[in-house]
Formats: C-alpha cells, sequence, structure tokens
C-alpha cells in the first residue's frame, strides 16, 4: 500500500473480494468476514485510501488494455469508409472527424495547462524568494 502502511492481510482479502463482488454482503461472505466488520473498515480512512488504491489501479490497468486496441479501432473505422453501404462510411467518417477534433483540443488543453503550472510555480517561487 501507498504511504508506508500495509493493510493486514484480513483486510487486503476484503479488499479484493470488494472489487470482485457485486455486492458487499459477497464479499464479506468472500474475505471470510462479517458484514458490520466490512463496514466498519469501511469507514477507516486507512482502509479506505487501500481501497481506493485498489480500485484505481483495476481502472488503470483497463485503461491500458483498451489503449493497447486503439490502433485496431482505428484500422476497422479506416476500412469502413471504403463501406458500398453509404450510411456506414458516413458514420465511420463523421466518427474519425469527431475523435480527432477531440484529440487535437485535448492536446490543446494540456498544453494550456502545463503553461498555466509552470507560470503558477514561477510565481509560487518569486513568491518565497
Amino acid at each position: 500500500m501507498a504511504h508506508g502502511s500495509k493493510l493486514p492481510r484480513m483486510q487486503e482479502r476484503a479488499i479484493a473480494a470488494l472489487l470482485e463482488c457485486p455486492t458487499q454482503a459477497q464479499a464479506a461472505q468472500g474475505a471470510g468476514v462479517s458484514l458490520a466488520t466490512l463496514s466498519n473498515w469501511l469507514k477507516k480512512a486507512e482502509f479506505q485510501r487501500g481501497y481506493r488504491e485498489a480500485r484505481t489501479r483495476v481502472v488503470e490497468a483497463a485503461v491500458g488494455r483498451l489503449q493497447n486496441l486503439t490502433g485496431a479501432a482505428v484500422d476497422k473505422l479506416g476500412k469502413l469508409l471504403e463501406s458500398a453501404n453509404e450510411n456506414v462510411a458516413y458514420a465511420a467518417a463523421k466518427t474519425i472527424l469527431e475523435h480527432s477534433i477531440k484529440g487535437i483540443e485535448t492536446a490543446d488543453l494540456l498544453t494550456r495547462i502545463e503553461e498555466l503550472e509552470r507560470v503558477a510555480e514561477a510565481r509560487k517561487e518569486t513568491v518565497l524568494r
């Protein structure tokens, strides 16, 4: 776990069960603890932090998998542009254009945010001197 702390094995098992089970009751059963115990743990900051970190790792892994499929998705859209069905070709073209524009907008926003962060950091350093 981050922050130099390590949760007890039972709590780590409970977090794993929370990630796998659709309900807290099933997660408690899967972890071998009572629902009341799991509910109490969920109220504790350290357990919440561990659970949040575990969920973040799961989401990051899923995003990585999605990114790995991006090339194939673009290839498929490119092939659909050549479809004899005008509706399919139009939908592919529209999708490509919309996502291309959104990508440019996102990159532009990221550049602007990075510049604002540089300016804020420079001001902060000036104030501290």
